[in-house]
């Protein structure tokens, strides 16, 4: 669907749906907004209006159930039965009949009783064959003369009651009104607010007094929410809120003191908001066909406009797969069309270039297969001639260690000639003795040999051969040739290699001739002699996690000048008139064969550290 987005045809529909739904949305979001706010205005206003009616009404329901009872104490039939010792039956017959008439009259009365001063209850009508419910004591000082409701006979009741005085104004008793409140349901049932609309009012505890559900009258206590709470407290309040079923409403609440009691309105929020969602239902469904009817259009006319361009794509894409003769067909004389013959004329200047460079390129490719003749040429001749320099440089080397030779020779040499004057001069030793020299004479021929044989081994060209390398080994027979010569230039040599160190695998004979032109080099630096130091151990690099074997040349000798150092692995450098030039980057190529790396340290006038690093083989030397 992205990807679709990404193409021309795909931002046009988005574009003209754009420009034709966003008014539209824009309109109906205005629109919704206005209508949620008028609905909520409207029904606020309802509710506030609905408070102040029914309350209004309850309050004049109590005006005249407390009236009732008033005047109904004021009569002479009530005073006369408190007042009277003699005959009591007779006012009561009366009495009886004067609240019959009453209860009949009014019928939101259930019983009628009168008490004496001391709460004694004197006279009830009708005694229902039960006992008279004592209502709560009345006291002078009281604002309130109505009792909290209660359940009597399966009907919710309050007490109202009057004081009944005599001719000085003496409370002589009271009477109390067993008062029903359905007549009161009549007014709180009566409201117009929507099908799920409804009034109730609770009393100071959080029971419902009235209900549209009779079975939740004094049956459910709601005084932990959260409304009828603040409503308990004496709050008003108009707006949104959670009823007691926890659904969302639009309501209002009211406190009513002299009863004690709040009354609550409500609405369900759905209700009420209905027509707004209604409203946006009907404006989706005009924002979906209009998309429809737009991308429906807009897709024909951009499928029109943009079938030339799909023409011009295949057209390439032909071309690309090697079809250079295909030309676009130009059908309009609008912009695409222009587009259409700059483009075969491209194609046709395209392919005039292409003929052209192609006999360029197989010009090129003739020049190109003769120097690459010419270049193996040169290289074959390059390397024969590196080779016959570089056995120039260990024959070099030869002749800097023959004069130590020749000095080792020598010794044996003198041994044996004085053994054979020995042999010739004395005519009685035995042939005991005789033999003792002749082994003499053949242990020396045999060092004479040793030396002959090493010094050949290292002036003949050997082939790379990859075997383990045992350092130690190295160390030793490159000592063994150039010893002699480091011992008449008076330069002593110390050797530190641990007993367990790692091996690296390369050519034991080229790693000894890397040694030994770092030996030579360390003597020609000490003329007046010095001290070489040698010494390999294991290395660990941080910027490289391998493991190494590292083996460290040091001398004493002059140093090497700092504006030369970054020359001295370069070949036929030097700053000797006799030298070829070739030692050190022997010992660089040699190091890099191994692949390893070799770097200098140096300090003019203290010496100079050479350090070879060779990959770990992995084996250890015991």
């Amino acid at each position: 669907m992205f990807k679709k987005l990404r193409t021309i045809q795909g931002k046009q529909l988005a574009l003209a749906i754009l420009v034709s739904v966003m008014p539209l949305l824009v309109v109906g979001a205005v629109v919704i907004y206005v209508t949620v706010v008028h609905i909520n205005a409207t029904v606020h206003e309802q509710l506030h209006q609905i408070i102040k009616d029914k309350t209004y009404s309850i309050r004049q329901w109590y005006q005249e159930r407390r009236s009732d009872i008033q005047i109904l104490a004021t009569t002479n039939y009530i005073k006369s039965l408190l007042l009277e010792d003699d005959e009591p039956d007779t006012g009561e017959a009366e009495l009886t009949l004067f609240f019959s008439a009453f209860l009949r009259q009014y019928g939101v009365y259930s019983q009628i009783a009168l008490f004496d001063s001391d709460g004694e209850a004197v006279f009830a009508y009708p005694s229902l064959g039960t006992e008279f419910v004592e209502p709560p004591p009345y006291r002078e000082d009281s604002s309130h003369d109505i009792s909290d409701p209660f359940i009597w006979g399966y009907e919710a009741h309050v007490y109202i009651s009057a004081p009944v005085r005599d001719r000085s104004l003496l409370i002589i008793g009271r009477l109390v009104a067993l008062t029903r409140l359905e007549s009161l349901n009549a007014i709180t049932d009566n409201i117009e607010v929507g099908r799920t609309g409804e009034a109730y009012l609770v009393n100071r505890e959080g029971y419902f007094v009235t209900h549209p559900r009779r079975s939740e009258v004094l049956s459910e206590n709601v005084n932990q929410i959260e409304p009828i709470a603040r409503l308990l407290r004496g709050d008003s309040f108009v707006g949104a809120f959670t009823d007691y079923r926890g659904t969302r409403v639009l309501g209002a609440y009211y406190w009513i003191p002299e009863l004690r009691w709040g009354f609550v309105v409500e609405q369900s929020a759905a209700e009420a908001f209905a027509p707004a969602v209604n409203l946006a239902t009907y404006l989706a469904v005009i924002v979906i066909i209009t998309s429809l009817v737009v991308l429906f259009v807009a897709y024909s006319l951009t499928a029109r406009t943009l079938r030339p361009l799909k023409i011009l794509q295949q057209t390439i894409e032909r071309i690309r797969n090697g079809n250079p003769d295909v030309r676009f067909p130009v059908e309009t004389r609008d912009e695409i069309g222009e587009t259409g013959d700059v483009f075969n004329r491209m194609l046709e200047q395209l392919q005039s270039a292409q003929e052209k460079l192609k006999e360029r390129v197989e010009a090129a490719d003739k020049e190109l297969v003769n120097a690459h003749v010419e270049l193996l040429n040169r290289h074959r001749e390059l390397t024969k001639t590196q080779q016959q320099l570089l056995y120039s440089e260990r024959i070099s080397a030869m002749g800097e260690i023959a004069a130590g030779l020749a000095h080792e020779i020598n010794n044996p040499l003198a041994t044996i000639r004085m053994l054979i004057n020995s042999l010739g001069s004395e005519d009685g030793e035995d042939l005991q003795e005789r033999n003792q020299a002749l082994a003499i004479i053949a242990e020396e021929i045999d060092k004479i040999a040793a030396m002959i044989g090493r010094f050949m081994d290292l002036t003949e060209p050997q082939h790379m051969r990859w075997e383990p390398l045992v350092i130690e080994k190295v160390i030793d027979r490159t000592l063994a040739l150039v010893g002699p010569q480091l011992e008449m230039a008076g330069i002593k040599v110390t050797i530190d290699v641990p007993r367990e160190i790692p091996t690296a695998q390369g050519d034991e004979q080229q790693l000894g001739q890397l040694l030994l032109n770092l030996l030579l080099n360390s003597m020609k630096a000490m003329p007046d002699g010095g001290r070489i130091s040698i010494c390999a151990r294991a290395y660990s690099d941080n910027d490289d996690p391998g493991r190494y074997l590292l083996v460290e040349v040091s001398d004493t000798g002059t140093g090497i000048p700092e504006e030369i150092r970054k020359d001295i692995f370069k070949p036929f450098f030097t700053t000797r008139a006799t030298g070829t030039g070739l030692g050190l980057s022997i010992v660089a190529r040699i190091a890099e064969n191994h692949r390893g790396r070799i770097s200098v340290s140096t300090e003019e006038g203290k010496g100079t550290t050479f350090q070879l690093l060779l990959p770990e083989s992995g084996a250890r030397n015991a």
